[in-house]
């Protein structure tokens, strides 16, 4: 039976919301429990030296606390004496210390060292760190309760990050491991530019914003209404993104799906158009699909063009002479540019390794015409009979 995806059925919105209410409830208790004092031992060290942890493989042995505050210090800049300043502490819990350790200690080169008192220390020449372990983890972030109410619908959420803004990036294809989602369709989600803050100071709906497999924005999903929880914005949130993977797989099992040289399309569309022949500058034409996606693949293209068909034309040999080769596969656009009203085409040599690029640059454009169309489709992305 074929994969249809994940669910977005009412009980499955139910359970999301249980899931997301259930974390949220959690991290309230545990924001208490932080404020009276409660997280940190207050019994006196043991003392004696760090030594360095030689064994890597197996951190998970190495972590037993529920959670670890973090101190951070680095030299000042740009000072050459030998002063640090502080970063702002950090409290981390299990997971997410076992992260940051693998990327101090692999790509990084950090040294681990681990005391008596089981605290434990990332340094390099730049950064020292110093963990302590806590008696309670920390409490939980708003991306926890978001990643409770997606994983309500079997979809993974990977936190990511850079210069300070955070968020989660979701796969297209629930079996995406952490290291690919970025190779293939997925969708990010924030709110103003972080998923990483307490889950008490959610201050506004979630943003998820949908990706192709070149990282190419495509459009942002409807946001939760006004006064909403965090369980709630957060089951609305997982709905969406849901309804969309639904939609974008249709009914077509992969192994079903046509090559695009496959596709035939009614009529025909000639090059340019009526009013100026090609040689007058709407058709241009390029070497290789590289060539082409140079020049319209990228974030900055002018989304006020849409490109209303294309045809991937492929010499059937019917009329080949003798020792004669087929002509190279072509694929053509027509488009129209709606701020200047100018209709015209764009065309390149294409070779079938080329296909899965041009698919997916294909479904950015059909996102983009798509909007145009709403409210008179049911979803972005549905598919049509």
């Amino acid at each position: 039976m074929a994969d249809e995806g994940p669910s977005t059925t009412e009980a499955q919105h139910a359970q999301a919301l249980d899931a997301a209410a259930r974390i949220s409830k959690e991290s309230a208790r545990l924001e208490r429990a932080w404020s009276s004092g409660e997280g940190m031992s207050t019994a006196a060290p043991v003392g004696g030296h760090a030594v360095p942890v030689d064994d890597l493989t197996n951190l998970d042995r190495l972590l037993t606390a529920p959670g670890y505050r973090v101190l951070r210090s680095r030299p000042k800049v740009p000072t050459s004496d030998s002063t640090w300043r502080a970063d702002e502490p950090l409290t981390l819990n299990r997971p997410r210390t076992h992260r940051l350790i693998q990327n101090w200690t692999g790509a990084l080169g950090a040294l681990l060292l681990r005391d008596p008192d089981q605290r434990l220390y990332v340094v390099t020449h730049r950064v020292h760190m110093e963990l302590i372990p806590t008696l309670l983890e920390p409490s939980h972030t708003e991306g926890d309760v978001l990643s409770a109410a997606l994983n309500a619908y079997g979809l993974p959420a990977f936190e990511d990050g850079e210069s300070g803004v955070t968020w989660l990036a979701v796969p297209q294809d629930p079996a995406t491991q952490e290291s690919e989602v970025y190779r293939g369709p997925h969708f990010r989600i924030s709110c103003g530019d972080h998923v990483d803050r307490v889950a008490s100071a959610h201050d506004g709906p979630w943003g998820a914003s949908y990706y192709d497999a070149t990282g190419e924005y495509i459009d942002t999903l409807e946001a939760c209404p006004p006064g909403s929880t965090l369980a709630e914005d957060s089951a609305h949130c997982a709905r969406t993104i849901a309804k969309r993977i639904a939609a974008l797989r249709g009914r077509t099992r992969p192994d079903e799906q046509r090559h695009l040289w496959q596709v035939e399309h009614p009529h025909s569309c000639h090059l340019g158009n009526f009013y100026a022949p090609p040689s007058e500058g709407v058709h241009t034409a390029y070497d290789s699909w590289a060539e082409f996606h140079a020049a319209w693949g990228d974030g900055d293209r002018d989304l006020s063009v849409h490109v209303f068909r294309w045809d991937w034309e492929r010499d059937s040999g019917e009329y080949l002479e003798e020792g004669e080769d087929p002509q190279p596969d072509l694929f053509t656009v027509h488009w129209v540019a709606q701020s200047t009203a100018i209709l015209g085409s764009t065309q390149c040599v294409v070779t079938e390794d080329d296909e899965p690029a041009v698919r997916a640059w294909l479904a950015s454009c059909a996102q983009h015409v798509r909007a145009l169309w709403e409210p008179f489709l049911d979803e972005p992305g549905a598919p049509t009979n």
